[in-house]
């Protein structure tokens, strides 16, 4: 068979947009009415690249994608005869698929499972992502670096000064790890390192705008969304349990729904993308540091091999 045109792809995939939408919309409405958006989360944090009303539809199809082939994908896949990804039942459906495959790279199998997705609108797809979460190495210093990157964030995007400094008299670690005025921040360095992290999340999407549009009784919960798909993007052990936040979320009202969910994609994207740069930073200067510390010892070792050369007695008398 062969490939629609781009142009006809796209302009069906737009004549379909309403009815996807009113599918994410809902299997959105059930979400909160079961109080739990661990698996709307969990997606977005390994496919920040598109909008709550795809992940929602991704969520439905196929929750475990890490990545989604698009239209230049099926196309070149459809072109090939020994594309032996390409399922027999698949083939008479070809046009009627908006966005193909999904695939896996399970951590412990390098092989790719692809999984056929019928609804996905291409309307309202986001631009490409910058900054995979490939960026982030998970060792020793994993939590060191998330914390630099997040002041770095600060300071590159709002201009804000960082400070270390320890606890002012009578204020608990775990009830304010930092202080935000409108120049400088003050981070408290006897504070523990995950409530530090936490608390810069918080900063940066309060100054961002994050919930502000929502009701204040939303915001304590979109906070919570935001670390619970961060932590999970970042590797770190216990993401911040949603489970307290059940009932209010099944409370929350219907025609906030899915502006709470579009304002979470973006936010946390926005976040993401910010801590990542200053995350890079940090690893590149840490790498540049390691590779002049080893310049220097081989230089010195080499040093030492012509002060023993010299020190030998010669031959000669």
């Amino acid at each position: 068979m062969s490939m629609m045109d781009s142009k006809d792809w796209i302009k069906k995939g737009r004549e379909k947009a309403p009815e996807l939408r009113d599918s994410a919309k809902a299997a959105v409405a059930e979400m909160f009415a079961s109080g739990d958006l661990s698996g709307f989360l969990n997606v977005l944090s390994r496919l920040p690249s598109y909008d709550a009303c795809n992940l929602v539809l991704i969520l439905l199809q196929y929750p475990k994608a890490t990545c989604l082939a698009g239209y230049r994908v099926w196309e070149r896949l459809m072109a090939d005869p020994r594309a032996s990804i390409l399922k027999p039942e698949w083939r008479g459906k070809a046009i009627d698929l908006i966005a193909p495959f999904t695939e896996q790279r399970d951590k412990r199998d390098l092989r790719l499972t692809w999984f056929a997705v019928s609804q996905f609108d291409i309307a309202q797809t986001n631009v490409s992502y910058s900054l995979p979460p490939s960026v982030y190495v998970v060792d020793d210093d994993h939590m060191r670096m998330l914390i630099e990157g997040a002041c770095r964030a600060l300071r590159r995007e709002y201009h804000l000064t960082v400070h270390h400094a320890t606890t002012e008299a009578g204020m608990s670690n775990a009830a304010l790890p930092g202080f935000l005025t409108d120049k400088i921040v003050y981070l408290y360095d006897d504070a523990k390192p995950p409530a530090q992290l936490a608390w810069l999340v918080d900063s940066l999407c309060t100054l961002q705008g994050g919930p502000a549009s929502l009701p204040p009784a939303c915001h304590d919960i979109f906070f919570i969304c935001i670390r619970h798909t961060l932590w999970r993007t970042w590797g770190l052990d216990m993401p911040p349990s949603l489970a307290s936040y059940r009932s209010r979320i099944r409370n929350m009202s219907d025609d906030i729904q899915m502006d709470f969910l579009d304002l979470l994609q973006r936010s946390y994207r926005s976040i993401e993308e910010s801590i990542a740069a200053g995350y890079a930073e940090v690893r590149e200067e840490a790498r540049r540091e390691q590779e002049e510390a080893q310049g220097v010892r081989e230089l010195s070792e080499l040093d030492a091999k012509v002060l023993l050369d010299d020190l030998r007695p010669s031959p000669y008398g």
